[in-house]
């Protein structure tokens, strides 16, 4: 029976990091999922005269309700030094010379514009049928006629883009557990006793990945609050101040090298838009609006990257004897070498890249340079524990003389 028992630590240590991989999964599903719904784009594609003009990256949201981000995104894609007349001549002065009497409207200055970029892909193409120029967009954003039309065959595939923030509340969790825990382990393993390492490993890895956890909550809810703070600071100086406002529309503009008088009327239709607070938090504060579930997502995902990296330096200890400390640090340092070369070359070649000479070196250097610092770690914590433990034997030697 006494055989059977490390196995049994084993089957349940594999099942517990299994559960807790699965449930950092659905979390990282689930914040992405909400990620792509409010931020998903679509190419986008408008038909007028039977000739198509096309607008890039474009959301139905942003077309109908948010003209001013049409705008903004329209400029994105486009290179404006070359398009500079072209862009001018987006009055909508196609009805006629009453017409260009008028002041031009927003679906005026789209009816003519072409972007730089290449055609979308014809298979994920919608159509937006616009009407004359002369017509507002906000009057038409409750019609039959601006709502997209798919075409046959086209198929709406899903994106697998994670969200970038949860990558790196798991890398500050991973790396923590991978470092911390293990320095720890291995300065108890001095002692020579297992039980001691054993508890004191998880006592600290519950009380770290806790901690880490209330850290990562705080520091979210700290970025709500700033949020909040400046949303209400913009929209009072909105109402306060409307030429400061004015100018911070202006310069938002700037590098565009738009002509001013465009300038003006952006400006001028901005000024009278509801969703300029929303205007300039995007792209003056570029400040995006943090989602209600960021705190706990950010809170769970950093504790469990604490909790399963400072869980892997652990398990060895789980299959010796008492008084086999030395023999399963051996076997500890073995594991965390090659967890902590997986994971320093896995987080740099995932910002780098996977492919190529290049980034494998860098990736290569990564995974070496996790293994010294958490190599420097486990042997500064060791020294410490023994030179400790010297001097207390050397006060019990004076004592008893």
């Amino acid at each position: 029976m006494q055989s059977l028992i490390p196995l049994i630590i084993l089957l349940v240590a594999v099942v517990v990091l299994s559960v807790i991989g699965y449930i950092a999964y659905n979390i990282v599903q689930e914040v992405s999922k909400n990620t792509r719904s409010k931020m998903e784009k679509k190419n986008v594609m408008f038909t007028r005269d039977g000739m198509k003009v096309g607008v890039k990256e474009l959301s139905e949201e942003d077309y109908v309700d948010r003209s001013q981000s049409v705008l903004v995104n329209m400029w994105n894609h486009t290179s404006f030094p070359a398009y500079k007349s072209r862009l001018w001549n987006m009055t909508g002065s196609t009805a006629g010379t009453e017409t260009e009497k008028r002041k031009p409207s927003i679906k005026g200055l789209l009816s003519n514009y072409s972007p730089v970029t290449a055609s979308p892909d014809p298979e994920k193409e919608y159509q937006y049928p616009l009407r004359d120029a002369s017509e507002d967009l906000e009057s038409a954003s409750g019609s039959e006629a601006n709502k997209p039309i798919r075409r046959e065959g086209a198929e709406k595939k899903e994106s697998k883009i994670i969200d970038g923030r949860t990558v790196s509340d798991a890398i500050i969790g991973l790396s923590d557990g991978l470092t911390v825990p293990f320095a720890l382990t291995a300065g108890l393993s001095a002692l020579g006793d297992t039980k001691v390492v054993v508890f004191g490993g998880l006592a600290e890895l519950i009380a770290g990945a806790i901690s880490m956890g209330l850290g990562g909550y705080l520091g979210a809810k700290s970025e709500e609050e700033s949020y909040r703070a400046t949303l209400k600071e913009t929209r009072n100086q909105v109402v306060a101040d409307p030429s400061a406002t004015t100018e911070t529309i202006s310069e938002i503009f700037a590098p565009y090298d738009l002509p001013s008088e465009l300038v003006s009327q952006l400006t001028d239709h901005l000024s009278a838009s509801p969703m300029l607070p929303s205007f300039l938090m995007n792209f003056h504060h570029t400040l995006p609006e943090p989602s209600g579930s960021r705190a706990l997502i950010c809170a769970l995902t950093i504790a469990l990257g604490y909790f399963i990296g400072g869980f892997v330096p652990l398990i060895p200890y789980f299959f010796v004897g008492p008084h086999d400390a030395f023999i399963a640090l051996r076997w500890s340092i073995a594991t965390m070498a090659v967890a902590l070369f997986l994971f320093g070359y896995g987080k740099t070649c995932f910002v780098s890249g996977w492919k190529g000479r290049q980034n494998i070196r860098r990736g290569f250097i990564g995974g070496l340079q996790m293994v010294l610092v958490g190599g420097v770690a486990a042997g500064s914590a060791m020294g410490l524990v023994k030179g400790f433990q010297l001097l207390a034997s050397s006060g019990e030697g004076h004592d008893e003389q």
